[in-house]
Order: structure tokens, then sequence, then C-alpha cells
């Protein structure tokens, strides 16, 4: 998880382009980072991530699931308004978690 200035420093960045913070997918505690977010989901799952939303062409909602990591990452999805995505929120999830698992490693 990234350091709770680094987060607020890609939130700010992100509002800049009309998305909006939404939910936050930790593969640990959550740390201090996500609880200075009171109103936003945190969920556990096996990558840091944050997903964002924003209103997309022909009434869709865009959402942009970006890794929690020094590297950028992000994949999107677009769905109708008010219908329940949360297949496709696991999917993208499980897709960024393997890409992830690709990544060169420092050591």
């Amino acid at each position: 998880m990234i350091d709770t200035e680094h987060l607020a420093a890609l939130v700010s960045q992100y509002e800049r382009h009309g998305w909006r913070l939404r939910r936050i997918v930790a593969a640990e505690d959550v740390g201090p980072s996500a609880r200075t977010l009171p109103e936003i989901e945190v969920k556990r799952g096996s990558i840091d991530a944050a997903w964002f939303s924003r209103p997309g062409e022909n009434g869709r909602i865009s959402w942009e699931l970006r890794l929690l990591a020094a590297a950028p990452y992000a994949l999107v999805i677009s769905a109708e308004p008010d219908v329940e995505i949360g297949e496709d929120f696991d999917d993208a999830e499980r897709r960024m978690r393997d890409a992830v698992a690709r990544f060169p490693r420092d050591n």
C-alpha cells in the first residue's frame, strides 16, 4: 500500500480529471492511508489498488482500477449506471493481480 501522502496526491490527480475515488482494495492491513478516507469502502483483496469512477460516454460510467504502487498501471471498464458490476470488478482485480505477478521484481 502506498503511503498517505502519495495516496492523497493520486486522488488529487484523478479528481482534476473528473474521477472520484470509490473503493480501495488492500492485500494486507490498509494502514493509515485508507483509514484517512472513512467514506471510502475498503475491500480485502490480493492486490493494493483503488477504484475510481466518472461519467463516461453515452451515459455509461467509466471505472478505473489503479494499482497502488510506484509503477503506474491501470485497467478501465465501462458499465451502464445502476447495473451491479461486482463480477466485472472481480475480473478486473484478477487480471491486474495476474499482470502484476509478471512484473519484474527488484532484488
